[in-house]
């Protein structure tokens, strides 16, 4: 199930309601100058099946959303 998408500040994504409650899907890193390659060193890979996704730290959230003044 989709949820809206946000368009709050810089920041665009769209919020997934899963089985195990919401996910924010970011589809345009802001606030990093060199988008998702300013946040791949510190990602966790999650595998599930035959899904694979990059995973941001806690820590490059946050610095985020400070950035984008939330």
């Amino acid at each position: 199930m989709l949820c809206p998408t946000h368009f709050l500040g810089d920041s665009i994504a769209v919020g997934v309601l899963t089985e195990v409650g919401p996910v924010d899907v970011v589809l345009e890193p802001r606030s990093y100058e060199d988008g998702y390659a300013a946040l791949a060193p510190d990602a966790t890979t999650v595998r599930r099946g035959d899904v694979v996704i990059q995973v941001g730290a806690l820590v490059d959230l946050v610095r985020s959303k400070e950035l984008l003044g939330r």
